[in-house]
């Protein structure tokens, strides 16, 4: 069973358990909850500067129980809670959303306002290692919400999220790893983080391995030689010729922006594309060289399978006389497509 399968039927087994039941008692349980706070706390009663009984982490399940108070004047709203190990106390309503779970990135995806509506894309993605909040589900679209609520929104597919306790407790502890200021420890938590990744066939092996070439360039993970890549597709024997290159296509549409009282070309151009080991990422952004293009130029990179697109930042110039229309990073190709390289990319661009 695919990841998606697994979270359409824990969603449907979730509503399914509370369908009918209400806000009636203060003991029954009403189902789980999940908190999207970094850092929340319960409290013995429903006030902010009630007693404190215990702090309640990100990601963690609790059970709502069957009451809920709004301070009188304001619009702040408290549940009765019980934690794992039955602490039994009083959360503030937004820190927490119902029948969620825990999920992390194993490629960039962007987010949508809305489910099935290509016109609510925004510019803000979602990061590989992010772990985050599945909400809930809309066919092949995901609700998702980062830590704090910092982003939220729809995802166009469930491809690239995985649930697996493994792939969430390692994205946990490899964004702990890239703060670290120890620089002998981080190296030794970088190895202990790979060799788990090898034992278990982690899916987030990829993701690991991409964040390490950026930190440490032209450096071999730890124990390279006898990783396992669960993303690896197996090399058949060698085809008797190689498959033809793409054609290049690229075409354009004048348009007129009111907001900017400024025309625009919209260019869609698809081709070959180029693997170029001297791009890495910067910040949220991906880095790629272009043949025209001026460096800052921010362009969209298509994600296969009609699952999106990410954005991209123009870093250097494309030599004119290569085939190929974009040069882009190996990590970019690890995440995106897994360890084959993509025969043909589509990116898009808008220019005066």
């Amino acid at each position: 069973m695919n990841n998606f399968t697994f979270i359409l039927l824990t969603f449907s087994l979730i509503s399914n358990m509370l369908l009918g039941q209400t806000d009636g008692s203060t003991n029954q349980s009403l189902g789980p909850i999940i908190c999207v706070a970094e850092l929340a706390t319960l409290r013995e009663t429903p006030d902010p500067n009630g007693k404190k009984i215990a702090d309640v982490h990100f990601g963690e399940m609790l059970e709502k129980l069957g009451e809920e108070i709004i301070l009188t004047g304001t619009t702040d709203a408290y549940w009765r809670v019980e934690t794992a190990d039955h602490l039994t106390g009083w959360l503030n309503k937004e820190q927490c959303v119902r029948d969620g779970a825990l999920a992390v990135f194993l490629a960039p995806a962007r987010i949508y306002i809305r489910p099935q509506t290509p016109s609510t894309i925004t510019t803000q993605q979602f990061g590989p290692g992010e772990v985050v909040i599945l909400a809930r589900t809309a066919g092949e679209w995901g609700q998702l919400i980062a830590k704090d609520r910092q982003k939220a929104g729809w995802v166009r597919t469930l491809e690239f999220i995985s649930i697996e306790s493994i792939d969430i407790e390692l994205a946990t502890l490899m964004n702990a790893t890239l703060t670290e200021k120890n620089l002998a420890q981080k190296r030794r938590q970088w190895t202990a983080l790979f060799r788990e990744a090898k034992e278990e066939q982690a899916e987030m092996y990829e993701v690991l391995l991409a964040f390490y070439e950026a930190e440490y360039p032209g450096e071999a993970p730890p124990s390279s030689s006898s990783m396992v890549r669960s993303r690896t597709i197996p090399s058949a024997s060698p085809a008797p010729n190689p498959p033809p290159r793409p054609a290049v296509t690229v075409r354009t549409e004048r348009f007129f922006d009111q907001g900017s009282n400024k025309w625009y070309t919209q260019t869609r151009e698809s081709g070959p594309v180029q693997v170029m080991s001297n791009l890495s990422h910067s910040g949220e952004s991906y880095l790629v060289a272009h043949k025209s293009l001026k460096k800052g130029t921010k362009i969209l990179l298509e994600i296969p399978g009609n699952q999106g697109y990410i954005e991209a930042k123009v870093e250097m110039k494309l030599k004119q006389d290569v085939p190929e229309i974009l040069g882009i990073s190996p990590q970019a190709v690890r995440l995106l497509y897994g360890d084959i390289p993509p025969n043909e990319i589509t990116v898009y661009y808008l220019v005066e």
